[in-house]
């Protein structure tokens, strides 16, 4: 009865392809660590001067107001060119190279709770690079233009 139903759709062709929409208003920092071990760049915003400052680090260098954006614009909404896969384990993370991820960026929401969003950004594969969201147990495909706006440069030198 199902494939009359569904035909050749899977289960993961059903779902949404909005994986997360983090409203940029409501963020206060920014973490992203370019590659498993890497020192993690943070940024947080002001809302009494309605800046951005780097957390700590280098004091050559300051955020880029450009490069804030194009992550914040990734993430709101954070789209999936395709579902992978809708149940996995942490066993399976390491198939799609997310136990060690090439990029991770973790977004803090001000909120009541203070909501952190890990996103894991793992191998290469048709279309994209293989994705998560920190405890999720879906696996998703972003675009190369999704990654090229989560990687772009958030601090410059001054």
């Amino acid at each position: 009865a199902r494939a009359s139903v569904f035909g050749s759709l899977r289960p993961e062709d059903l779902r949404s392809r909005e994986i997360v929409r983090i409203d940029s208003a409501l963020v206060k920092r920014i973490v992203r660590i370019a590659e498993h071990g890497a020192k993690p760049v943070s940024v947080i915003y002001n809302r009494e001067s309605k800046g951005w400052n780097l957390e700590n680090g280098d004091a050559n260098v300051v955020p880029d107001p450009r490069g804030i954006e194009a992550v914040l614009s990734a993430v709101n909404p954070l789209l999936a060119s395709r579902i992978e896969r809708l149940k996995v384990s942490a066993a399976d993370l390491d198939d799609y190279g997310l136990d060690t991820p090439f990029l991770t960026v973790a977004v803090d929401q001000d909120s009541d709770e203070m909501v952190r969003r890990n996103i894991l950004i793992g191998k290469k594969t048709r279309g994209g690079r293989f994705a998560t969201i920190g405890s999720s147990d879906a696996v998703f495909v972003i675009s190369d233009e999704t990654i090229r706006r989560l990687s772009s440069p958030v601090l410059v030198r001054d």
